[in-house]
């Protein structure tokens, strides 16, 4: 999966946005917790980019990961410098980059900030992938349990309804199936690796 497609690029540009923007800060300061926390809870507008990362950088990640995140979009350090000073595999920096690009990208979709290929039918309420990202999905589950099912297509929306608007499980619209069905098949997809590789698809290109 490359890295530097088009969303994941513009969740790079605002990080170094935000980079520029807490440039004269210690960097021991702004690897913290607590720096981040007062910066969320400053900032007015909830749902711009500086609050997805203020929130992210507070709730999401520990001293490393701020540290890390602060090397890789902040100062833009190479990776090899990354990974000597951090004591990582190159395997396990660019598995860090991708994550974090991954989770800020679906939490900048929760706040609107982003679309995805998918659109909202106005007669249910519902989740609908296009047919294109839906083949690249079915090639990764076709010979997983439960692709076998007549309303996995609709469950896996009902997925994406759920994670990308930020809701709580039992909020899933019945349109979609069972609630409980759909999340333990979520539960069992998402500690296999499944999941991620299908979250990849939807934010992808």
């Amino acid at each position: 999966m490359n890295i530097f497609k088009r969303r994941h690029r513009i969740v790079k540009n605002y990080l170094t946005i935000i980079g520029e923007q807490t440039k004269p800060t210690m960097i021991n300061l702004r690897k913290t917790k607590k720096f981040w926390d007062e910066k969320y809870n400053n900032e007015e507008n909830k749902k711009s980019w500086s609050s997805v990362i203020s929130a992210y950088m507070t709730y999401e990640c520990n001293d490393e990961e701020r540290l890390f995140i602060d090397y890789t979009f902040f100062q833009n350090k190479s990776h090899v410098f990354i990974c000597e000073n951090l004591h990582i595999s190159e395997r396990i920096y660019f598995s860090w980059c991708e994550k974090i690009l991954n989770d800020l990208t679906c939490l900048a979709i929760q706040a609107e900030l982003m679309k995805i290929d998918i659109t909202v039918s106005d007669d249910t309420g519902g989740i609908f992938i296009s047919d294109e990202i839906w083949g690249k999905i079915f090639n990764l589950i076709s010979d997983k349990k439960f692709s076998d099912s007549k309303n996995i297509k609709k469950e896996i929306e009902g997925m994406a309804f759920i994670l990308f608007n930020g809701l709580k499980w039992s909020d899933l619209p019945d349109t979609f199936g069972s609630w409980k069905t759909i999340y333990n098949k979520f539960n069992l997809w998402k500690k296999s690796g499944l999941w991620s590789k299908i979250k990849n698809v939807l934010i992808e290109d």
